[in-house]
């Protein structure tokens, strides 16, 4: 493996990129992992409306991007509660005062999700291949050249 400029790339680089990979790859697989615990445990359904939108601001180089995350009030068993998403997007998925449906965990209410928002489930697969892509490309590749080179006995480097 070269860069473009023709030199080779370091087995510590290559190493790195592929524990990288690696990790991504897991953070992808346990977050898809807790998704599906959480859609196996919350199985009711209550009717929930969202009453904000919280505006996040992230410096990147010399732009500001914002994303929406929405909160959303419920009622369960004839209690309030309120429900603040972990993914945030832009636009923003919702607007302030739709109405949606609330996936709860009747043992726990506090416990939901709000029913057919994908883009944490988007999130993960897009951990799982960024993460398979590197550790593919840094990993194996290093992986069948170090064998390769002890079979043939030729230096490394």
């Amino acid at each position: 493996m070269r860069f473009s400029n023709g030199q080779p790339v370091s087995l510590a680089v290559r190493i790195v990129f592929a524990v990288v990979g690696a990790v991504f790859m897991i953070i992808g697989i346990v977050s898809m992992v807790q998704s599906a615990q959480m859609q196996k445990l919350c199985t009711a359904e209550a009717s929930g409306t969202v009453v904000e939108l919280k505006e996040h601001r992230t410096k990147e180089k010399k732009r500001t991007r914002i994303s929406y995350t929405p909160v959303v009030d419920y009622t369960y068993n004839g209690q309030n509660y309120r429900y603040v998403s972990s993914v945030s997007t832009n636009p923003p998925r919702y607007k302030v005062g739709e109405r949606v449906t609330v996936m709860v965990n009747a043992d726990e209410p506090s416990q939901c999700y709000i029913q057919g928002d994908s883009a944490g489930t988007i999130i993960c697969v897009i951990f799982i291949l960024i993460g398979a892509a590197m550790f593919v490309a840094f990993g194996i590749v290093t992986f069948v050249n170090v064998v390769l080179r002890k079979r043939r006995k030729l230096p490394g480097y």
